[in-house]
């Protein structure tokens, strides 16, 4: 019975759509883009590499060795594309869900997800050289293996594994983001309920790329997390992770960069090069930090922040001692020299600010609670100054 790949073209069209869109918005930096954007390009070979085995044995030789080795690396393709994009899919979840941090400390969590991947590509493998997951014949048909139900299974534990993560982690975001990304589990299920009963319809890749547009239009949202003008994740970005995490009773970390005569820079270098003078910025503070556990803010009118759930001191001091050289250091555009000054502070919460109406004055009045320009200055030794308490509460 000839299948029908119609479903996978009409597929593979929204996804080529979907990932340039996501190049097109700037929507590329930041932990939960990239695994977005890892995420769409796993479903897209995987959409791929399913029409390859389906489509290429009516064109091929049948019974020669070429052509059967050919439709086995297909098929192995796309059981390893296919696999993986639900591990990656809960890895975004941390992401969104903002439990990344917990994710890299929490062994149990680790193994939780990671022993279901690793039986899936150990059965791939293994697979190899017993053809237990399936068999392609002589004529270039494919047969379902025993082995694929031990894969069916990892994929159960690791659909059911995603719904209590988002389950678990419901408070942490907004309830539309929270349905939309619950959206992808049943609708994965309904996919491969079809296609394993009724094989001609190969709607499986369909099934998992409509939720991703989903994702993309209602919770990966350009407009709410990224400054157009930067190309960085902005104020608002800011502001949720820092709500996010302190209700959590996370540890977090951040540097604040105010530079002081930003109007000044405006008017000296014009209006038409502010963006790429702020990107300038950006790509340097991204390119210290070096790290995917930390984020970059453009909050607004010269003012930056790089965000962390690490606690790591030395680090956090070498990226903070980086960073003060760069803005204390002569700048060039377009030609024009710049040496600009600046207020710059590391903030520990909840140790030196404990909730999040405290963060946002502090930031919001940087210029007035810090008085040392052109320095590295700890929020810690300078918090119980009286000049301090009456700086952060001046509203």
């Amino acid at each position: 019975m000839p299948r029908i790949i119609t479903f996978d073209i009409c597929s593979l069209i929204t996804l080529i759509i979907l990932i340039s869109s996501l190049f097109f918005r700037k929507m590329t930096r930041g932990k939960s883009n990239v695994l977005y954007l890892i995420l769409a390009t796993f479903v897209f070979l995987s959409g791929v590499f399913d029409i390859l085995r389906i489509y290429l044995p009516t064109k091929l030789t049948h019974g020669t060795v070429n052509s059967i080795v050919q439709i086995y690396i297909y098929n192995y393709l796309y059981f390893i594309f296919r696999n993986l994009s639900t591990p990656i899919y809960i890895l975004f979840i941390f992401s969104v869900c903002g439990m990344w941090h917990e994710f890299n400390k929490d062994i149990l969590l680790k193994l939780t997800w990671g022993v279901p991947v690793a039986a899936i590509i150990t059965i791939i493998i293994a697979d190899i050289f017993v053809h237990k997951l399936f068999v392609i014949t002589p004529d270039l048909e494919y047969v379902r293996g025993t082995w694929l139900s031990y894969m069916r299974i990892c994929a159960i534990w690791i659909l059911a594994y995603s719904v209590i993560c988002l389950v678990y982690n419901r408070n942490m975001i907004s309830r539309q983001k929270f349905l939309l990304l619950l959206t992808l589990c049943p609708i994965n299920i309904i996919g491969v309920v079809i296609q394993q009963y009724f094989p001609r319809y190969m709607v499986e890749i369909l099934c998992t790329t409509f939720p991703l547009l989903f994702i993309s239009l209602a919770v990966q949202k350009p407009e709410e997390i990224i400054d157009l003008t930067s190309g960085s994740l902005n104020y608002y970005a800011f502001r949720e992770e820092i709500k996010r995490n302190l209700a959590a009773k996370r540890k977090l970390r951040f540097i604040a960069i105010k530079i002081i005569d930003f109007d000044q820079i405006k008017n000296t270098i014009g209006k038409e090069n502010v963006s790429s003078f702020l990107t300038n910025i950006i790509k340097f503070l991204y390119s210290i930090c070096n790290n995917d556990e930390y984020d970059v803010y453009y909050l607004s009118e010269g003012a930056f922040a790089i965000l962390t759930l690490r606690d790591d001191a030395n680090e956090i001091d070498i990226i903070a001692q980086k960073t003060r050289n760069f803005f204390a250091a002569k700048h060039e555009i377009h030609n024009i020299n710049l040496m600009f000054d600046f207020k710059m502070c590391f903030v520990r919460c909840p140790e030196d600010l404990k909730d999040y109406d405290s963060v946002m004055d502090f930031e919001k009045n940087l210029l007035n609670s810090v008085k040392e320009k052109n320095t590295l200055v700890f929020l810690r030794e300078i918090a119980s100054s009286t000049d301090f308490q009456i700086s952060n509460q001046i509203d």
